[in-house]
């Protein structure tokens, strides 16, 4: 979320600005968008509708940020028709992104004698 947009155009960074930016800058990644606090958001969440649905900046902003993914970030790709296709090549990314992770965290384990933590005598 980004900040509070008031009736009268005012705006308001209830939480701070610019940390989402920082983030995906530490990160290594690009930053997809801010949304706006709305009272829309949550109170269509409890009826099961939607924000992105609706209209207002907020439902602009998330529709952007879906456009941003879909035709930037991960483009379709020719499937003629089997999205089995898709589903495995999101499984291989997610078991890659396992791995790292799991390779990181042994790492972590490694005392400072060299010996890790996952070692068996």
């Amino acid at each position: 979320m980004s900040e509070f947009v008031a009736p009268d155009g005012s705006r308001h960074a209830l939480f701070g600005s610019g940390g989402g930016a920082a983030l995906a800058t530490d990160v290594g990644v690009p930053l997809l968008g801010t949304v706006p606090i709305e009272p829309g958001i949550s109170e269509g969440a409890d009826i099961g509708e939607p924000a992105v649905l609706g209209s207002g900046p907020a439902a602009d902003a998330l529709r952007g940020i879906a456009q941003a993914i879909a035709e930037e970030h991960i483009p379709p790709v020719e499937m003629a028709g089997c999205s089995a296709r898709m589903l495995d090549a999101a499984v291989a990314a997610l078991d890659a992104m396992d791995a790292e992770s799991a390779a990181d965290s042994a790492l972590q384990n490694t005392d400072e004698s060299g010996i890790s933590d996952n070692d068996v005598a």
